[in-house]
């Protein structure tokens, strides 16, 4: 089995490509270690635009895959850092998702 966490960050890129994750730095943590990804996808948000006008990245979509084996039900602690310096960080509650 598989977990899967998905996530929409919206933040200036420092320049617009098929891949955003050079701007990011995110860490998925559960009882102070880290989570190691079997996999991780993503694709840039653009803003609504029409077909002739400039696309501009306004973020990125991540997906994360990991052996299911491999989280508790314990809290997970998202850490998410910017090229920039602009950092936040949120905890989910496993056992209250079930």
């Amino acid at each position: 089995m598989q977990f899967r966490v998905h996530m929409e960050i919206y933040f200036n890129p420092s320049r617009t490509t098929a891949d955003n994750l050079h701007d990011l730095k995110i860490k998925l943590s559960q009882d102070d270690k880290e989570l190691a990804p079997l996999l991780v996808g993503s694709e840039p948000i653009v803003a609504p635009h029409n077909d002739n006008d400039y696309v501009q990245s306004i973020g990125e979509r991540v997906d994360f895959v990991m052996k299911a084996g491999k989280v508790s039900s314990s809290d997970l602690d998202v850490e998410i850092s910017t090229y920039d310096g602009q950092q936040t960080e949120t905890t989910f509650d496993l056992a209250r998702l079930k």
